[in-house]
């Protein structure tokens, strides 16, 4: 008997899933009251923080027989092509794992820039009016390699993987690139800018 063989390429059933789930978050979302009113004021803000949006694009793989070391070795060479002069010595795998995903992943990250000193609660609680969410180390790795000269001009912040209370940001200090880790509590300087995720295409690994 002949056996149905698996589609190894998950991206057109992805896609179609999350069309449909953005549809009928989207359907209950304008039932609600004043949403319409919500959405313009939304709107209203993202205009006046959004600093810049930039697409992002990761090649998670195939895990294969070995994830654990397929994942692992992939983080080691996101970290490498990002050609920075410094990494902190506790960015490790283990601290901050990648997604398992499969597949090529494509991404947009949306750049905020709130003119004043602010607190990272306060960054994470302004996120989902603008249906974005705190980025991740994948998404850090992503942008450094692949836009790397905005570190140089401001700092960037991705609040959403910590490792003992720290938090990724990419800068530049005497002239070097470098993958820094900051204290998640304290109020985060003016020239700042922080990172949120507007998912489009991911792919969860089998």
């Amino acid at each position: 008997m002949s056996q149905i063989q698996q589609p190894t390429d998950l991206s057109a059933l992805n896609t179609a899933i999350a069309a449909h789930e953005r549809a009928q978050r989207y359907a209950e979302l304008m039932r609600m009251p004043g949403a319409v009113d919500r959405m313009m004021e939304a709107l209203a803000n993202l205009d006046r923080f959004l600093s810049a949006v930039y697409p992002i694009e990761t090649d998670y793989g195939m895990p294969g027989e070995n994830p654990d070391r397929h994942y692992e070795e992939l983080f080691c060479s996101l970290v490498t092509a990002g050609n920075y002069g410094y990494v902190n010595p506790n960015f490790i795998y283990q601290n901050f794992p990648l997604r398992r995903l499969t597949g090529i992943v494509r991404e947009e990250l949306l750049l905020f820039d709130f003119g004043r000193e602010i607190e990272s609660d306060e960054v994470v609680a302004t996120m989902p009016r603008f249906l974005t969410e705190p980025p991740l180390i994948d998404h850090c790795l992503a942008f450094g390699i692949q836009h790397p000269r905005v570190q140089e001009q401001n700092p960037v912040v991705f609040l959403g993987s910590v490792w003992s209370g720290g938090v990724l940001f990419l800068g530049r200090w005497h002239g070097e690139r470098e993958l820094r880790l900051g204290a998640r509590r304290g109020r985060w300087r003016r020239r700042c800018r922080f990172a949120a995720l507007r998912k489009v295409l991911p792919n969860p690994a089998p």
